[in-house]
């Protein structure tokens, strides 16, 4: 209830900051005026050369009168540039004073900031789940990645888990702030080491690989998460539900997958009995 209450008004103080007011627009008239020649108010047309006074200097005798404001209206392109550059004497969020120097930043009112941030910290993701599900799948692949893949013993994946977070969470605070997902370089980079540990005598080429999975898919998807967490922010999206979105994506590409492998399998086309006798 409290959400659906602030929705007008962030709509409202967003019109309201966004509308150009006619104080802004009055004080750059008048630093314009006052800056591109002096321009008198007794003349309608063209700006007049004046003095101090604003008196027109059109008929006087004393030409050396008002040369200092002569002086000022010499380059009248560059006193008008300079008068709209400044902007208006008083920097406020409502004449956009401090807007326009920040022009790739998020702009937000404050009422659309409350707003979010309601959404976004009232169904958060309950932080013991983040630890418990990386445990269990963790358990899951020490137990059946060296079954699938006998090269990669099990203590290689423990190690794998273990330092799989250093790489994540800085690698997906990264993402969030260039959107720049480096979850390949750290792939490489475990896939290296662990085919050194392994050597050549332990098909160390098989096991740089299935870590190297390991390590990517563990910093990609926290990655992406980061990302789809920006994005619901912007977009007043819950964390939980985008979470349970990707569970459920996840859940689905992982029963489609093998199905589709099996279907591929039972066209006769895969000859893996022939791959493992060479």
């Amino acid at each position: 209830t409290d959400v659906l209450e602030l929705v007008p008004l962030a709509a409202a103080a967003r019109d309201q900051e966004r509308a150009p007011t006619a104080v802004s627009l009055q004080k750059n008239t008048t630093q314009v005026s006052a800056l591109d020649g002096c321009s008198s108010p007794h003349t309608a047309g063209a700006s007049q050369p004046c003095d101090s006074s604003n008196t027109p200097l059109m008929g006087r005798k004393d030409p050396a009168a008002g040369a200092g404001c002569q002086h000022h209206a010499r380059d009248p392109a560059n006193a008008r540039d300079a008068a709209i550059a400044a902007g208006p004497a008083t920097g406020s969020a409502a004449d956009g004073g401090d807007d326009d120097k920040h022009l790739l930043e998020f702009k937000e009112t404050a009422a659309e900031r409350l707003l979010r941030i309601r959404v976004f910290l009232g169904e958060a993701i309950p932080w013991w789940l983040a630890p418990a599900g990386y445990g269990g799948l963790a358990v899951l692949s020490t137990i059946f990645i060296p079954i699938i893949y006998h090269p990669v013993k099990w203590y290689y994946v423990a190690v794998a888990y273990i330092v799989t977070p250093l790489f994540a969470l800085p690698n997906s605070y990264g993402t969030g702030l260039t959107d720049w997902d480096n979850c390949s370089m750290y792939g490489k980079l475990v896939l290296f080491i662990f085919a050194a540990w392994a050597g050549s005598a332990g098909k160390g080429v098989i096991v740089g690989l299935g870590i190297c999975g390991v390590v990517f898919g563990a910093t990609s998807s926290a990655a992406t998460l980061m990302s789809d967490f920006r994005t619901g922010y912007i977009c007043l999206a819950a964390p939980r539900a985008m979470f349970v979105a990707q569970l459920v994506g996840q859940l689905i590409g992982a029963a489609l997958v093998p199905i589709a492998f099996l279907l591929f399998y039972n066209t006769g086309l895969v000859r893996l009995h022939m791959l493992a006798a060479n």
